[in-house]
C-alpha cells in the first residue's frame, strides 16, 4: 500500500535532523521508524529486495518502517532532512517505501520549517510540528494525485490519437468533438496534446488524412474525388491545395510521376 492512497494518521513524530552522507556508499539493514525524507544537495539510489528508486536535490522520498535497503551515491555532496515518525498503520498492510519528483522550493520550505520547530523544542512547538508534518504529508498526497491524473489525460490523449487513426474518413472529426469525447476542454485538449504528440491536433488529423490520400493514390486506381471523400475532406479543390502544400504536388501529378 502507498501512503498517498490514503490519509494515514500519525501516531508520533520521533526526530528531525538536517544530515549528510559523506562515504560513497553506505547500507542500513532495517529502518527502526517511517521516515519522510527531502534532498537538499546531490544524489542517491536506494534499493530495496523488490525495487528501486533514484532521487536527487528537490526530491522527496519515504522509507517504510522494517524496510531494508542499500544507499548508493550518484552525486556527492549528499545532504538532507529526515523526519523520523510513526504511521498509526492500517492492520494487515504493508506500506511501501517510494519517492516523489517534487521540484520548487515550496516542499524545501515546508521541511525547513519543521526542522524550525522542532529544534525550538517546547510543547507548543511540538503541535506545531504536527501540523507541518501534515503540511508535508498533503504535499507529497497531492503530488501523486497529479501524477495519477497525468497519467489518466495521457492515456485519453493516447486514445483520442488511436480515434484520429482509425475515423480520419468522418468529415465531423474536430478538436471539438474529440475533447468532448474523451472528457477534456478544447483548450486543454489542445495544449496537452501539443505536449505529447509535439504537433497540434488539427495537424495531427491532416498529417493521417493526407498519409492515407497518398496511400490510395500510389496504390490503387480509386478517382480523385473518391480519395477526397474516403480521407475526410469535403471539397476537392481545398483537398488538392493541402495536398500541394504537404508534398509539393497536387495529387494527380503525384499518380503520374508513380506512373498510374
Amino acid at each position: 500500500m502507498k501512503i498517498t492512497e490514503r490519509e494515514i494518521p500519525l501516531e508520533e513524530l520521533i526526530s528531525v535532523f538536517k544530515g549528510r552522507i559523506p562515504t560513497i556508499r553506505s547500507n542500513q539493514a532495517r529502518r527502526e521508524s517511517d521516515g519522510v525524507i527531502i534532498v537538499l544537495s546531490g544524489g542517491a539510489k536506494y534499493d530495496f529486495l523488490e525495487h528501486s528508486f533514484q532521487v536527487k536535490e528537490g526530491d522527496v522520498f519515504y522509507l517504510a518502517k522494517d524496510a531494508g535497503y542499500g544507499i548508493t551515491l550518484t552525486e556527492q555532496p549528499y545532504r538532507f532532512i529526515c523526519v523520523n515518525f510513526s504511521f498509526r498503520w492500517p492492520e494487515g498492510e504493508t506500506l511501501e517505501s517510494e519517492a516523489f519528483s517534487m521540484g520548487g522550493k515550496m516542499m524545501e520550505n515546508s521541511f525547513l520549517k519543521l526542522l524550525d520547530l522542532w529544534q525550538q523544542g517546547d510543547f507548543s512547538d511540538k503541535l506545531l510540528c504536527k501540523a507541518g508534518f501534515y503540511e508535508i504529508y498533503a504535499g507529497l498526497i497531492r503530488n501523486a494525485a497529479q501524477r495519477e491524473l497525468a497519467q489518466e489525460q495521457r492515456e485519453r490523449l493516447r486514445a483520442a490519437a488511436a480515434y484520429i487513426r482509425e475515423n480520419y474518413a468522418d468529415p465531423e472529426l474536430s478538436v471539438e468533438l474529440l475533447a468532448q469525447q474523451y472528457g477534456i476542454s478544447p483548450v486543454h485538449f489542445r495544449r496537452t496534446f501539443v505536449r505529447l504528440y509535439h504537433t497540434s491536433p488539427v495537424k495531427y488529423i491532416a498529417a493521417v488524412r493526407l498519409s492515407k490520400a497518398r496511400e490510395l493514390l500510389l496504390y490503387t486506381q480509386l478517382p480523385v474525388h473518391e480519395i477526397c471523400i474516403r480521407c475526410g475532406y469535403g471539397s476537392v479543390h481545398y483537398f488538392d491545395r493541402v495536398f500541394k502544400k504537404e508534398f509539393g504536388m497536387q495529387p494527380l501529378q503525384l499518380r503520374r510521376n508513380a506512373g498510374r
